[in-house]
């Protein structure tokens, strides 16, 4: 059974009280009555929002690391990698905040976090290397950056990037170069209909790392997108797994020894 412990590798841990998200100061007003706050996000938020995240309460509700346990109760993961998550704290150092908070969770026992992909805007091309650095010094654990691309023509798709074809910016790339100066992979987040602009970017770095966020971003995966489609519901989750929690060590896990190489 050992050898079966899975690292989830894509998780948002989301606590927007405390955290400078979007919605922070939508919380902060209306948190107390639930109900009438997530009426209010339906009118508040963006339509192109409500069809990416089918309900507000995605993004207005916690998420932490008992909720991720609790999901997973069913299934054997040892540990997850936290993928940023739109902090908003201003200045090019602000995403830094994220991953100390991140590792504050891990430091009080509260967290199965084993690696970090954090944010970093790579526009700012040489001058993200103190960026870099920061996130380095904030935990032993960051691995990788991810600075969103997602883009569509589409006025009926959520856009995580304010222009298309970023990546072929020469100030985008100079910031994209310095990313294996620190030995840090990059998570790519696009639609599939940017594809091809993701492959352009390995072709002219193939010896960087990429991951492909979300399978490339099929449009119609989280809802309707554009008038193209919409996925059915969830199965039922099987019953719960009986057993005693993993190990975290490094040392006793395949998946562990896995991500250490990341």
């Amino acid at each position: 059974m050992s050898d079966s412990w899975m690292i989830d590798p894509h998780v948002h841990l989301w606590d927007p009280r405390n955290n400078p998200r979007l919605v922070t100061p939508l919380v902060k007003l209306l948190g107390s009555a639930p109900h009438v706050m997530n009426f209010a996000a339906r009118y508040a938020f963006p339509k192109e929002a409500i069809r990416f995240f089918r309900t507000p309460e995605y993004a207005t509700k916690n998420y932490l690391p008992h909720d991720f346990d609790a999901d997973c109760a069913h299934h054997p993961v040892a540990g997850l990698v936290y993928v940023e998550a739109s902090w908003k704290e201003k200045g090019p150092l602000g995403p830094v905040g994220e991953t100390r908070w991140v590792e504050s969770l891990r430091a009080s026992g509260r967290s199965g976090v084993e690696a970090i992909v954090a944010h970093a805007d790579l526009s700012l091309g040489r001058d993200v290397r103190p960026v870099l650095r920061a996130h380095l010094d904030a935990s032993p654990r960051v691995r990788g950056i991810r600075d969103m691309l997602a883009w569509h023509a589409s006025r009926d798709v959520m856009d995580f990037n304010e222009q298309p074809g970023r990546s072929a910016s020469p100030s985008w790339r100079a910031g994209f170069e310095c990313l294996s100066e620190f030995g840090l992979s990059f998570d790519a987040f696009c639609y599939d209909t940017q594809l091809g602009e993701i492959a352009a970017l390995a072709g002219a770095y193939p010896e960087q790392p990429i991951m492909l966020c979300h399978m490339g971003g099929p449009v119609g995966i989280g809802g309707p997108y554009g008038d193209v489609g919409q996925t059915p519901p969830d199965p039922p989750h099987p019953p719960a797994l009986s057993r005693d929690p993993p190990s975290r060590s490094p040392s006793r896990s395949p998946a562990h020894r896995t991500l250490a190489r990341l």
